[in-house]
């Protein structure tokens, strides 16, 4: 019971400091868009899709469809 006590007075704090708040919700998304930009590469005109090799030990009709789905 004291953790909950404890959670409960830092979300009150947490509330009470508006800017805090929001920098804690706005943060995560600024740092999601910033890596996406540097790392995602953004206006590649390549393929950035691997090969992978798909094995069918089923050999049923719906995994050949799916395997066709995923050849698409």
């Amino acid at each position: 019971m004291r953790l909950v006590d404890i959670a409960l007075k830092d979300l009150r704090q947490l509330i009470a400091d508006w800017r805090t708040a929001l920098f804690l919700l706005l943060m995560p998304i600024g740092f999601t868009l910033l890596f996406a930009f540097v790392f995602g590469g953004g206006s590649e005109a390549d393929d950035p899709r691997l090969p992978v090799g798909i094995i069918d030990q089923d050999e049923s009709p719906l995994s050949s469809h799916l395997l066709n789905l995923l050849n698409a």
